[in-house]
């Protein structure tokens, strides 16, 4: 999995030394694999004939060809050459995205360091989302604050894992096996203003490290229509940000 930028990079070099066609219309269902593809999304394959299941990355969707460019899969139990022919199933259910779909290996391309399978291109793509609101993941760049009420205990303050308009994923400092029906919090983004929702908790995970926390996956409610566009207005923001630092890395 070492060298995706470099592979990227260099797959897109040879690319751009080609004339551009015109844009063809293309199914929701391929898009979706360019979203894959520029995502970096953690792939699984399963090919015929082998229990083990292994990880790789979509390299490239060519509408051309018709095909797919897989990264080499990991860990390298077997010669590369040894895929070809074989039938593969592909999955990943990262950012609440459940994806498969099958095709067969036709053939390899040798990168600058490693190969790449060529796959046929699938003819059916699940792509199901599992969640109504697209969910990002935070980071401690972000600026996201957060703290939690809880009746008897005070205000605690949290650290936000991931965000979505109508969920949070949270983690707070001490362990807890249950959270009051009433527990609220009170969420920042940016320069906005603090918004106050009630936690619905939909489970609790308290530590197993010396450090007492519990992270908490929640819904909030009682947010009017304002609050809830500036949270999608913000993910939108964050998510864009993140393409574009994924981008700027792999052309690096």
């Amino acid at each position: 999995m070492e060298g995706v930028s470099s592979k990227l990079k260099s797959w897109w070099q040879q690319k751009n030394t080609t004339k551009s066609e015109p844009v063809q219309t293309v199914s929701e269902e391929v898009m979706h694999l360019f979203r894959l593809r520029r995502e970096h999304r953690l792939l699984q394959a399963r090919f015929s004939g082998v229990e083990d299941v292994f990880q790789s990355l979509l390299l490239e969707v060519d509408l051309e060809q018709n095909r797919l460019l897989l990264d080499e899969p990991f860990p390298h139990r077997f010669p590369v050459q040894s895929w070809v022919g074989r039938r593969i199933k592909v999955s990943t259910s990262e950012g609440g995205l459940a994806t498969r779909f099958e095709s067969r290996v036709c053939d390899l391309v040798q990168l600058d360091q490693a190969s790449a399978l060529v796959l046929e291109m699938p003819r059916d793509i699940m792509a199901a989302q599992r969640r109504h609101h697209f969910r990002v993941i935070v980071n401690r760049r972000m600026p996201v604050d957060a703290v939690v009420r809880l009746p008897g205990q005070g205000n605690l303050a949290a650290t936000v894992l991931d965000l979505s308009a109508s969920g949070i994923r949270l983690s707070i400092p001490g362990a807890f096996s249950v959270l009051e029906e009433d527990a609220k919090l009170c969420l920042r983004l940016g320069a906005e203003s603090p918004m106050v929702s009630l936690l619905s908790v939909r489970n609790l995970m308290p530590s197993t490290q010396e450090d007492d926390y519990t992270e908490v996956g929640a819904m909030m409610s009682g947010l009017n229509s304002s609050q809830l566009k500036t949270i999608e207005r913000f993910l939108v923001r964050m998510q864009r940000a993140q393409r574009q630092q994924e981008l700027e890395a792999g052309l690096a």
